[in-house]
Formats: C-alpha cells, structure tokens, sequence
C-alpha cells in the first residue's frame, strides 16, 4: 500500500462509492476506477499526498494514462485527487493554469466543540429534517443538485447526479446510511439550508475537512 493516509474527506468519498469503484494502492497513490460512471472525475484519479510540481505534472498526467485510462476509452477527462488542503498554499503554475480545480469542504464536529448558541443560528419560521420520499421527490432534489454543474457538460452532470441518487439511495435500503433533506415552511427550499444539507447528501459517515481534485480535458 502506498504511504498515503487519506483524510476523514477523502475517506468519506470512498465509502460512498466504493460499491462501484476499484480502489487499488500504489506505490506512489491510490489509484481510484469506477467503470459504470465514466463522467465521474472523483471516481477516476490517482489520489496524491500533494500537488504535483510543475517537473512532475507530465510524469503525473502519463500514471493516469497508464493506472486509470487504459482500456477505458469512455474517459474523456485526466483528473488527479489531491490529499492536503489547498488554503494556505499556492498551485503550481501549469496545475494551476491547466486544470479546472475542485474543491469540496465537508463540515466537522468535534466532540468537545459548542453548537453556536439560538441566537447565532438563521431565523425560519419552520424547519424540519426529515428522510426523503424517495418515490415523489427524487427529481426536485436531481434539479436542485444539478445547479451548480458546469455549463460545458450539463447532459452528462445530470446523469452523473442521478447515479448518485441511485447510489445514496443503496446505501439507504442496506443502513449504511440516512438520505435526508431540509424543508422550510413545508417546501423544500436550500436558501435556507446550511450548506451540508443543501442538495441533499447521505448523512451518518465521518465528514471533515476538505477533499480536492484537478480535473483537465483528456486531449
């Protein structure tokens, strides 16, 4: 096994798409596959400890060629998941010009930390958290996830985001997990949802920090 030890972040990914994907170390990254989703870019990287350097990023882009991308011409995209935060530090030049960069921040509690007293806390006139009706609602939540993806490849998000759905909804019937979503005055309405429970997520696995990926057209 290669001496990377992913964060809660990353940990969190692969528990919900581990039933699909092929997860293999490395000597030099884990090397993440999921053949049913080529348009998953999370789901096709060589996970690394860090950036890579402007020197490495060829090395870097022919592991993918050769761990990820052969025998799978579906692939249309080179991604490369990254361990260590990014706030704090800055990109190589080439990283930083040649990918489309995606950063996804997951929220933590510690044991030991307060919850923001009432008064801090945005003021609704009714909240309810409550499981989704898989059976009615499973479009509005398609719709509301489906808002934030890139303009260049809107057909293929969508069906990205609906295998997804179907994935959280596996892991619900096998109570591995709770699908939930946040309604205000009886509707569905993320303005007035914190940011993790927004777009509806599985809820009940470890989620911390922050997880990143680089992701570049394949040419």
């Amino acid at each position: 096994m290669p001496l990377i030890d992913p964060p809660l972040s990353w940990r969190t990914e692969f528990i919900l798409h581990r039933p699909a994907a092929q997860i293999t170390g490395r000597a030099d990254c884990i090397a993440v596959r999921t053949d049913r989703n080529p348009t998953f870019h999370r789901g096709h990287c060589p996970l690394l400890r860090g950036a890579p350097a402007d020197t490495d990023l060829a090395h870097r882009r022919a592991r993918f060629d050769t761990l990820i991308a052969a025998g799978r011409p579906a692939l249309r995209h080179v991604a490369i998941g990254i361990t260590t935060p990014r706030e704090g530090h800055s990109l190589p030049d080439r990283l930083a010009d040649d990918f489309e960069l995606d950063d996804t921040a997951m929220p933590a509690l510690r044991h030991d930390q307060p919850l923001a007293p009432p008064a801090a806390r945005r003021a609704v006139a009714q909240r309810q958290l409550r499981p989704i009706a898989r059976a009615i609602e499973c479009d509005c939540f398609l719709d509301l996830q489906c808002r934030g993806c890139p303009p260049s490849e809107p057909a293929a998000c969508r069906v990205l985001r609906r295998l997804q759905m179907a994935r959280s909804e596996r892991l619900a019937r096998a109570d591995r997990g709770q699908w939930f979503g946040l309604w205000c005055d009886g509707a569905h309405d993320p303005t007035c949802a914190p940011p993790s429970t927004a777009s509806t997520t599985s809820a009940g696995f470890t989620a911390a920090t922050s997880a990143t990926a680089a992701t570049a057209d394949r040419p």
